[in-house]
């Protein structure tokens, strides 16, 4: 039986089917020698057996079976809802449990992002950005069980399901991985774009910043500053924002994140310099 859990390096030999998108993207990263931080990736294969163990593939495959565009799709919430509440509540192939605590049983006092990857996602035309869940500052067995089920689970949110009908791709067949990857506190975090998305002009890229962890940017709660730099002359601008809020490490409970204020000394200033 093929393994469940790849190290980054063993990922870079696995198909993109394998993968889901955003890990075939770390694949990438990490084979050109970018400084990505350690992670793991349970399999499209994995989730599959999840499902599929616990009998779920057949009834979730029929329960969205005939949505289309012409649909209400208020009408996908009940199902969306009642499929995320039966793969939270499934039981974890015993080959995947032991591979979690092969893997990260001595890495008990280590931070990780559980995050999805799913099969289609960063693909020509459909990024799914900010579709699926992802669950920052999991530490230990039991933390990290529960955040894959989580993400698995979140797959089938009514958000996922909704912009695959609009981007036109099936609500059948969805696979997707699990990337489990060391989490980084960051001061600032934000996105680089590599061609200006304001103007489309591809000789520029455009970082939006922001103080705490990039999941304040992606997830829109928080305001960021605005850089555009020139990739092929000295061309620099900065539009600095009202930056009131910051996604942090919480650290009173000990795992996941949450919202603070800013210090007014630090609202107005340059995040980057």
């Amino acid at each position: 039986m093929s393994p469940s859990i790849y190290t980054a390096e063993d990922a870079l030999f696995l198909s993109p089917d394998l993968l889901g998108g955003k890990a075939a993207n770390l694949a990438w990263m990490t084979r050109e020698g970018f400084p990505v931080p350690r992670w793991w990736v349970v399999t499209t294969a994995a989730f599959k057996q999840l499902l599929n163990e616990n009998g779920l593939s057949d009834w979730i495959e029929q329960s969205l079976t005939g949505f289309n565009h012409s649909e209400d799709l208020t009408a996908l919430e009940p199902i969306a809802a009642a499929i995320r509440e039966k793969i939270l509540a499934a039981t974890m192939p015993q080959p995947l449990t032991q591979e979690l605590k092969q893997s990260f049983g001595q890495l008990e006092n280590v931070y990780f992002a559980v995050r999805s990857s799913v099969l289609g996602e960063d693909a020509q035309g459909a990024s799914f950005a900010g579709q699926m869940d992802s669950y920052l500052f999991q530490r230990g067995l039991t933390a990290i069980e529960e955040s894959l089920l989580q993400v698995c689970a979140s797959a089938f949110n009514t958000r996922a399901l909704q912009y695959r009908l609009t981007k036109g791709i099936a609500l059948t067949d969805i696979r997707a991985a699990v990337i489990i990857q060391e989490m980084i506190e960051g001061e600032v975090s934000g996105v680089m774009f590599t061609a200006n998305p304001l103007t489309g002009n591809r000789k520029q890229c455009l970082i939006s910043a922001a103080w705490g962890v990039g999941e304040g940017i992606v997830a829109g709660i928080c305001n960021t500053d605005e850089y555009t730099i020139g990739l092929y002359d000295s061309q620099f601008e900065q539009k600095l924002a009202d930056k009131d809020l910051a996604v942090v490490f919480n650290h009173e409970q000990g795992r996941g994140t949450l919202e603070i204020h800013v210090e007014d000394n630090k609202r107005h200033i340059a995040c980057l310099n």
